[in-house]
């Protein structure tokens, strides 16, 4: 099993977010030159350009700076504001695994502390990694801490590495 390894968001989610906050402010833009007689128009031309912007810049940061960073027994999280917090694998008090009824193929996995919760999603770089390290520990496998979710609605089952 590999002790170390990196858990991030993929690299081409990065420029697709800026792309989409620039069509979506060009396209305002083009509308009030354009349409500049309806008196209405710049008030509405500066709501839809601050929108993306507002929405988009916190999710740039969020692909751009989280990074999460597994070393032997440590985890190390880097979050979307830059700030750093490390845990120990046996601070770790549950992990929960859900699987949702439609899409099977996104699943979440959502790793609790007794002070925070880390979310991954499944089209994370290194997510099976991370998978495989959680469920492979002995202290996680062996203590029910691991928790799948199916059908999220309907059922909730508990297992153990056999």
């Amino acid at each position: 099993m590999k002790s170390k390894f990196v858990v991030t968001y993929p690299a081409f989610i990065f420029p697709l977010m800026v792309f989409g906050i620039a069509i979506a402010i060009l396209i305002v833009i083009l509308q009030l030159v354009f349409n500049s007689d309806v008196p209405y128009n710049t008030l509405l031309s500066i709501i839809f350009i601050a929108l993306p912007t507002c929405l988009g810049i916190p999710a740039i940061l969020i692909v751009k700076v989280f990074k999460i960073t597994v070393n032997t027994n440590v985890i190390t999280v880097r979050t979307t504001l830059g700030f750093k917090y490390s845990f120990d694998i046996s601070e770790v008090t549950y992990v929960e695994k859900r699987v949702p009824r439609k899409n099977k193929d996104f699943e979440r996995l959502f790793i609790r502390t007794s002070k925070k919760t880390l979310k991954l999603d499944t089209f994370m770089i290194g997510y099976d990694k991370m998978l495989e390290y959680l469920s492979d520990n002995g202290n996680m496998a062996n203590s029910n801490k691991i928790i799948n979710k199916y059908n999220i609605l309907y059922t909730r089952e508990r297992f153990t590495k056999e």
